[in-house]
């Protein structure tokens, strides 16, 4: 055992740190680029350098590192559950979070990513078009033509009804709808608020005009209908109920037409006598 340590002591020290033994408890990171976009490493797919990983203990960050071409390990650390996160510029094609339960063998945690972009088809544009934060009004204006209060099946709507969106009676948002879908004030914090359809020259309510809901949280949506039936705007050329229309020549009937002509001789039967009576007068002076 003497020979055994005096020999040791000869080894340079430096050998000591080249040779790192497999059983010891160590994570290592193994990113990749995920050329299938398949989610596990295959053979051939390179390295992936730039990933920011940290390792937790509990809420506890215990190390951390930035991914290079070459291995990339946080060596020695104690047994017990860690959890590994990534954060990188590139899409992930494998969870960004994953769970571990170090005992005394070295573990390897696999990251893959995408690092180029396919351009968007629209189905995946609009299931990753980012949802508006907070609560949410549509409302619709529809045409009561049976002026019974109620949206029935063959009612269509109405376009280009100005609504308003007021808190604490200041209008905060206003709003023309649409005649085919529902029209939104979204993004809506908790707090009161009232919709209002104003008076209007081009339609008249045939339901309640306002609407007030109120929101304890967010992520709540509430849709409003309102009825109305849609006024034609008044011309010059309209005409009002039973006036008869104007006509250029009068026509009367042939009985009228004698009683003014008798009227008419008698006038000037009266005239002539006057006449005379005055001429009489003159000569019997």
């Amino acid at each position: 055992m003497r020979i055994i340590s005096i020999l040791l002591l000869f080894i340079p020290l430096g050998l000591a740190t080249i040779v790192h033994a497999q059983g010891t408890p160590d994570i290592c990171i193994r990113a990749f680029e995920d050329t299938n976009q398949n989610g596990l490493y295959d053979a051939g797919e390179p390295s992936l350098a730039g990933v920011s990983v940290f390792v937790k203990q509990g809420e506890a960050i215990v190390g951390s590192l930035t991914t290079t071409p070459d291995d990339d390990c946080l060596l020695n650390l104690a047994a017990g559950d860690y959890t590994v996160e990534f954060e990188s510029p590139f899409n992930p094609t494998t969870p960004t979070s994953q769970s571990v339960t170090l005992d005394t063998e070295r573990v390897i945690i696999d990251y893959g990513a995408m690092t180029t972009t396919e351009a968007p088809t629209a189905d995946t544009a609009a299931s990753s078009a980012p949802q508006p934060l907070g609560n949410q009004i549509c409302v619709v204006v529809f045409e009561d033509s049976n002026i019974n209060g109620l949206r029935d099946e063959n009612e269509g709507l109405i376009a280009g009804v100005d609504v308003q969106l007021t808190a604490n009676d200041v209008i905060i948002n206003t709003l023309l709808t649409s005649d085919n879908d529902y029209s939104c004030f979204a993004g809506l914090t908790a707090g009161a608020y009232r919709v209002l359809v104003p008076p209007s020259p081009h339609h008249q309510m045939t339901t309640q005009a306002d609407f007030a809901p109120t929101f304890i949280g967010v992520g709540t949506d509430v849709k409003a209908e309102f009825g109305a039936q849609r006024v034609e705007a008044f011309t010059a050329d309209a005409l009002l109920p039973n006036l008869p229309p104007k006509t250029d020549n009068v026509e009367l009937d042939q009985e009228t037409r004698l009683l003014l002509a008798a009227f008419g001789a008698t006038v000037a039967l009266m005239l002539m006598m006057g006449i005379g009576a005055i001429v009489i007068w003159f000569l019997r002076r």
